[in-house]
């Protein structure tokens, strides 16, 4: 999904993944967790999340193989 905003924060894009980091969910007084569990799921189904810096705004890609199963947490 990619969007025309303001874009991320400076710093590395994948601290944006971490809870409560702030960044966007800072600035729009957001909890800072939607990202973390959106980089949790894609985890457990084997799968990955990247946060990119577009001119303008940012992009975000979360690639899952199919078929892929749910894992438990360790």
């Amino acid at each position: 999904m990619r969007d025309d905003g303001a874009g991320l924060p400076e710093g590395d894009p994948s601290q944006l993944f971490e809870r409560w980091r702030g960044g966007a969910a800072s600035r729009a007084g957001g909890a800072g967790l939607g990202l973390a569990i959106c980089a949790l799921a894609a985890r457990l189904h084997g799968g990955r999340i990247e946060a990119r810096r577009e001119h303008p705004g940012a992009q975000f890609r979360i690639d899952l193989p199919v078929g892929a199963q749910p894992t438990e947490e360790p």
